[in-house]
């Protein structure tokens, strides 16, 4: 973990549409953490993947009752 944070670095990361909504765990990658900006958003879209699977599951299950 860095003392402190890379301002460009952090910036890349809030600001990436994949950190919309996840803004939390976002500001995590970005000031907790030393991961580079490509790894970082990995994490980001990852989660944003997850999420949106689990919204669909959710949909298709509902219609399934």
């Amino acid at each position: 973990m860095k003392d402190q944070p890379n301002s460009d670095r952090a910036r890349k990361i809030l600001s990436h549409p994949h950190a919309r909504g996840i803004e939390s765990f976002a500001r995590h990658l970005a000031l907790q953490t030393d991961l580079p900006v490509d790894q970082a958003v990995g994490a980001l879209e990852a989660l944003q993947q997850d999420l949106v699977g689990n919204q669909v599951d959710s949909i298709i299950n509902a219609g399934s009752k």
